[in-house]
């Protein structure tokens, strides 16, 4: 057997402890345009789990400006979702739970090209198979980046069945507010 050894700039999440970083911007940052990275190890499989996410409750709008969340769903596939619609479902299941992961999510909701706006990468490869493939409107401004609470490992989202906790280890987590970084960079 090897040695243990301390991964730094890592978390360990738990479902069951509800684990989470949580921050409210004091002022609004780039709503259109941002790149999400970590490492990740999944601990459990079949729930909604979510890396990323950020949830408006005020006013009880329900529209893809007020809901987002970036991970996996209960069939175990990397998941971009909003209020309305879920913008990605990957056909590809992401179950085993020895393997390290490496995800980005670039968001432009500027680019003409509506397919360009949400792109998902896994370990440096761009995932292009999906069972559920939906676009926000060009320019169009997100929940993420808004004056709202923004979330590391859970969605933000504490009504009905939220806020769907990551279950595992994250590692490296960068985010990157109004700029597109390529997953080479990470």
């Amino acid at each position: 057997g090897g040695k243990a050894y301390e991964i730094e700039q890592s978390l360990i999440c738990s479902q069951a402890d509800a684990s989470k970083i949580r921050r409210t911007p004091s002022s609004e940052g780039n709503r259109k345009t941002f790149t999400f990275s970590s490492w990740c190890k999944r601990s459990n499989l079949g729930s909604h789990q979510y890396l990323m996410g950020a949830f408006v409750s005020a006013g009880g709008s329900t529209d893809d400006s007020h809901y987002f969340a970036f991970g996996f769903n209960s069939s175990d596939e990397v998941a971009v979702g909003g209020w309305t619609q879920n913008f990605r479902y990957s056909n590809r299941k992401f179950r085993d739970t020895a393997a390290w992961y490496h995800l980005v999510l670039q968001v432009d909701t500027t680019q003409g090209t509506a397919d360009n706006r949400i792109k998902i990468y896994v370990n440096g490869v761009q995932e292009t198979s999906f069972g559920t493939k939906n676009n926000p409107s060009q320019n169009y401004d997100l929940a993420i980046n808004n004056t709202v609470a923004q979330s590391i490992s859970d969605t933000a989202y504490d009504s009905g069945t939220g806020p769907y906790h990551f279950d595992g280890y994250m590692a490296e987590t960068h985010f990157f507010d109004g700029a597109v970084v390529a997953p080479s960079e990470f």
